[in-house]
C-alpha cells in the first residue's frame, strides 16, 4: 500500500522503518495513551518479524511519511477472515480494525490524524471492507474528538477493561464506522481547494459585487454576452421569485439575452418551473493516483504541442475553435473569447494554452490554469478528422506531465467523455448546477 496526499504519504513499514518503529514502541510518551508508559521493551528483530509476517489480506504495519520523513505509524488487521470458520459471507462482513499514532511531538495537534486517518479509511472502503472498527483510551478525549468527526459511532464503554504495565486499570471506548457514516476530511480538503482555484480563475475576468440578500453577481463588461463570466450565485439559501424577477431586469437593463446562475445546490424546483430555467450539472473531476494512471494513458508521439499561442498557432487556434463552436455562438464571439483568453495566458504564468498537431495540421486545443497546488484543464477540443488518434489524451498527458499539482477537469454530467475521463483515473469530488433562461 502506498497513499499520497500533498506532502503526506502513508506506506508499508518495510525493513528500513524498524529502527524508528522500535525508538518508538520502547518510549513510554509515546505508548502512554496505549497503556504502557515504560515502553514495550522491544527489540528490532522481533519488529523484523512482526512487519515480514504481514500480509495485505490478513495484517498491515504502515509509517506515515512528512515531507520525506517518518512522523507515525498506522495499522489494520482484517476481522473477516474469522467468518468463514461460521459459514457467514465474509464479503458483506468484511471487517477492518485499525490503529494510528502520530509519534513524532512536532507534527501532532496539525490536523494530520483526520487527514490520513481519511485517506486510509478511503482505501480500505475501497478495498471491499464495509465496517471499519476501534478502540482508544476513556481518557484520551483529543482522539475521541478526531474519530467522531470523522463519523465513528461510539457502540462501548468497557469501564476498567484491562490493567497496564504499571497495575493501573484502564477503560476503552470502542467506535464503529460504516461507509454511509464517513466523513472524508481528503474529500472536503480537495473540494475546498478545487473550488479556491476554480473562483480564482473566475477573477481573471469577472468581478464579483453584491446584488441581493441571496445573490452576488459576477460579471465581465468585456465578454459581457459570456454565460460563465456574467452570472449570478446563490449565497446560503435560494433567491426568492423577487430576486430572481430583479436578476432579470438588471439584465434586461444592461441589454443582455440571457440569466445564467450557478450554484452547488440545486435550486427549488418552483422557482425552476415559474422562471423556465433550463438546467444542467457539470461536475468536477479530480485525477486519482496520478503517476499509476498516467502510465495507462495511450498518447500518440507523432503528435506535437505548443505551449506558447501567438503568430501562426494563434491563427490555428482560432480556425479550430471557429470550426468547433461558431455554428453554436457566433464567429464574432469566439474571435473576442479566444482573444481575451490568449492574452491573458500570455500575461499570467500558471495560464497556458495549447494547441496540438498531427500530420503537420492543427488537430485539437485546450488550456490549463495552475494556482495553488492545482491545475485545472478546460475548453478540450479534437478535430473531427483527428479524433481516436489519441489528441486528447496526449494533450492531456502533457499537461499532467508538465505540472507537479493535481489535476482537475469539468466534465457535462450527461455527456459520454465523462465515462471516459472516470476510465483515466478522474475521480467526481464537486457538483455544480447551471441554470439558463434566454429571451
Amino acid at each position: 500500500m502506498k497513499l499520497e496526499k500533498g506532502k503526506l504519504c502513508i506506506k508499508n513499514a518495510e525493513k528500513e522503518d524498524c529502527k524508528q518503529l522500535v525508538s518508538w514502541w520502547n518510549d513510554g510518551a509515546v505508548m502512554a495513551h496505549a497503556g504502557f508508559p515504560n515502553g514495550l521493551g522491544t527489540s528490532e528483530e522481533k519488529v523484523q518479524k512482526q512487519i515480514a509476517a504481514d500480509n495485505d489480506d490478513t495484517r498491515r504495519h504502515l509509517v506515515i511519511w512528512y515531507d520525506g520523513n517518518r512522523i507515525g505509524e498506522m495499522s489494520y488487521a482484517n476481522l473477516g477472515d474469522s467468518l468463514e470458520e461460521t459459514g457467514e459471507d465474509t464479503i458483506e462482513n468484511r471487517t477492518a480494525d485499525i490503529g494510528i499514532k502520530i509519534c513524532n511531538p512536532a507534527f501532532q495537534e496539525k490536523g494530520l490524524g483526520k487527514i490520513v486517518l481519511s485517506m486510509l479509511i478511503r482505501e480500505l472502503f475501497s478495498r471491499g471492507y464495509t465496517k471499519i472498527v476501534l478502540d482508544t483510551n476513556l481518557k484520551n478525549k483529543r482522539a475521541q474528538h478526531v474519530y467522531e468527526r470523522l463519523g465513528f459511532q461510539k457502540v462501548d464503554v468497557r469501564i476498567d477493561a484491562w490493567i497496564d504495565q504499571v497495575g493501573e486499570k484502564q477503560s476503552v471506548v470502542d467506535y464503529e464506522l460504516t461507509k454511509e457514516h464517513f466523513v472524508d476530511f481528503v474529500l472536503m480538503d480537495e473540494i475546498s481547494h478545487v473550488r479556491k482555484a476554480e473562483q480564482s480563475f473566475k477573477q481573471l475576468f469577472s468581478q464579483k459585487r453584491a446584488f441581493s440578500e441571496h445573490m452576488e453577481k459576477w460579471q465581465d463588461d468585456d465578454l459581457y454576452d459570456m454565460y460563465d463570466h456574467n452570472q449570478f450565485v446563490p449565497l446560503l439559501d435560494d433567491p426568492t421569485g423577487k430576486e430572481l424577477e430583479q436578476a432579470i431586469a438588471y439584465q434586461r437593463q444592461l441589454g443582455r439575452g440571457f440569466l445564467k446562475i450557478d450554484t452547488r445546490e440545486k435550486l427549488d424546483e418552483v422557482l425552476i418551473k415559474r422562471f423556465s430555467l433550463e438546467e444542467c450539472c457539470t461536475e468536477t473531476m479530480l485525477l486519482r493516483n496520478k503517476k499509476e494512471n498516467m502510465a495507462r494513458w495511450k498518447s500518440n508521439p507523432d503528435v506535437i504541442i505548443y505551449d506558447s499561442v501567438s503568430g501562426d498557432v494563434l491563427a490555428d487556434l482560432l480556425k479550430i475553435d471557429i470550426e468547433t463552436f461558431a455554428s453554436d455562438y457566433g464567429e464574432d464571439f469566439i474571435r473576442r473569447r479566444d482573444a481575451r483568453y490568449v492574452k491573458k495566458a500570455m500575461e499570467i504564468p500558471g495560464f497556458h494554452y495549447y494547441v496540438a498537431y498531427l500530420d503537420g495540421k492543427p488537430a485539437g486545443a485546450c488550456y490549463a490554469y495552475a494556482i495553488d497546488g492545482y491545475v485545472v484543464m478546460d475548453a478540450l477540443v479534437v478535430r473531427e478528422a483527428f479524433r481516436k488518434r489519441y489528441v486528447a489524451t496526449t494533450l492531456m498527458k502533457h499537461i499532467a506531465s508538465q505540472f507537479k499539482e493535481e489535476m482537475f477537469l469539468h466534465a457535462d454530467a450527461d455527456d459520454t467523455p465523462k465515462e471516459m475521463y472516470r476510465k483515466m483515473g478522474f475521480e467526481t469530488v464537486d457538483e455544480l448546477y447551471e441554470y439558463l433562461k434566454m429571451w
